[in-house]
């Protein structure tokens, strides 16, 4: 069995999109996802089946949501029950048969719940469709950026606590995926057999163009289908 552990990395998530659409383009595709913010959103996009085009119009809306009126989020009437997320991601969500079909087994989505401060990890794949999604968005909430805490449980980016992380079960292989900064630690060398190192996207993790998008979908995507397996 192999194992994803899959960084978040805001609208940089659009080049993780692009390397498992080139993985799976070569039917490489793990059993098991660990991820986190980004990379959640990365992996339900590239094993429902989705095309470059309709990744990139996910991306895109995220952006546009990002920047747009920035500063009434801090201004009531509070969105309490996060509708304005609900309506954003309402046209990505699919059902588990395309993960299923695509072979993964579990779909573990990290997230920090600032009840205890923990870190949490939930298998989505055991969850109806609407919670599912609706645990990635947790994975993904970082406050007055993106929404107030209260719309999803009192739960913030995973990425806080763990940008990469691992599963429970006994894999035979895992890769961790990162982008090109920072220094693979002690622990990591022992948890991790492989890591892959994209490079770092243009622009920031809260803005890039379209341009910078697609350049980045692509040339991730390349590497993706030229890796090396072994």
């Amino acid at each position: 069995m192999l194992e994803f552990s899959l960084p978040g990395g805001g609208l940089w998530g659009i080049g993780l999109t692009g390397f498992l659409c080139g993985l799976k383009e070569r039917r490489l595709v793990p059993d098991v996802v660990c991820s986190v913010s980004s990379g959640s959103h990365a992996a339900y996009l590239a094993y429902s089946n989705c095309d470059a085009s309709r990744a990139l119009s996910c991306f895109q809306a995220s952006r546009d949501f990002l920047t747009s009126k920035p500063l009434k989020r801090f201004l009531p009437p509070y969105d309490m029950q996060g509708e304005a997320i609900r309506i954003l991601a309402d046209p990505f969500i699919v059902t588990h048969e395309s993960f299923i079909k695509n072979g993964l087994k579990h779909f573990f989505v990290g997230y920090v719940s600032l009840k205890n401060r923990r870190f949490v990890m939930e298998d989505i794949l055991i969850h109806p469709t609407e919670d599912a999604y609706r645990t990635i968005i947790k994975s993904s909430t970082i406050p007055f950026l993106t929404n107030f805490v209260p719309h999803f449980d009192g739960c913030i980016d995973g990425g806080f606590l763990k940008n990469n992380f691992t599963s429970c079960l006994k894999t035979q292989e895992k890769w961790m995926i990162s982008y090109d900064f920072g220094r693979l630690g002690a622990l990591d060398r022992h948890t991790f057999h492989r890591r892959i190192v994209l490079p770092r996207p243009k622009g920031t993790p809260f803005y890039m163009s379209d341009d910078q998008m697609r350049e980045t979908f692509d040339r991730c995507y390349e590497i993706g289908v030229t890796l090396h397996a072994a």
